[in-house]
């Protein structure tokens, strides 16, 4: 939510965590996990000004960024591809930024980004995957593997489920990998117009991430360089290494 900060008269989006949070000493864990985002600080990056807790759970405040979110800006068609590019390389330098601070997104989405009028991207809500409840709780860890799988995807949810890292939906910890892998993603679309993995319910897309792999733009754009291909090719593996 966007709201006025009227002791520095400014305008800050609010984000407000309540799953998880009714035991202290996870608010007080998940605090801990997200306060060192406050010290990343880029031009392509939504700064985190704040972190706090209130009435039993936890808020985030970040710079407010208006514009176009990267999803409505591509409407389903590629990008010019100087453009794209553009984009690409401004977000690889604020993930390089926020890596060399050993910091992880985590949830990099082309709905997670604003492409401000001037043409800037900027990523939203660094730090917010770090202070959410980690697995999906005890009753997921109830259920045999292939429903524990499933169920994870169906949590991850469609807006997030097509740019998260197979390690990711296997219930691994990501790392830095993981937001290289969504880059690769959103690099494809933008360039393509079309997602890297498709289907009809989160858990279809879930299996394309962990199972089949993107045609390479080149063959949905032919404007695209071979150079694309390969950047696509390695950024979207199913093995981080």
């Amino acid at each position: 939510a966007a709201v006025r900060d009227t002791i520095l008269g400014r305008t800050v989006a609010i984000r407000v965590v309540t799953q998880g949070m009714d035991d202290p000493a996870q608010r007080a864990r998940a605090l801990d996990l997200v306060q060192p985002y406050t010290a990343l600080t880029h031009q392509h990056v939504a700064t985190l000004f704040e972190a706090g807790e209130q009435r039993g759970s936890i808020y985030l405040v970040y710079e407010f960024i208006s514009g176009e979110k990267l999803n409505a800006a591509l409407a389903g068609q590629p990008m010019n591809l100087r453009r794209a590019l553009d984009l690409a390389s401004q977000l690889a330098d604020a993930l390089a930024d926020a890596h060399a601070l050993g910091l992880v997104h985590g949830a990099v989405t082309a709905s997670g980004v604003i492409v401000t009028p001037k043409g800037h991207a900027k990523i939203l809500d660094f730090g917010l995957s770090a202070c959410l409840p980690e697995g999906g709780g005890e009753e997921l860890e109830k259920l045999q593997a292939a429903d524990r799988q499933a169920a994870r995807i169906e949590l991850i949810g469609r807006s997030r489920v097509a740019y998260a890292a197979p390690e990711q939906l296997l219930g691994r910890k990501p790392d830095h990998r993981a937001d290289l892998f969504a880059l690769g993603a959103l690099l494809q679309e933008m360039v393509t117009g079309r997602h890297a993995f498709s289907g009809r319910t989160p858990l279809d897309i879930g299996v394309q991430v962990l199972q089949s792999r993107p045609p390479v733009p080149s063959a949905l754009n032919a404007g695209v360089p071979p150079a694309i291909d390969r950047i696509t090719a390695k950024a979207l593996a199913k093995k981080p290494a």
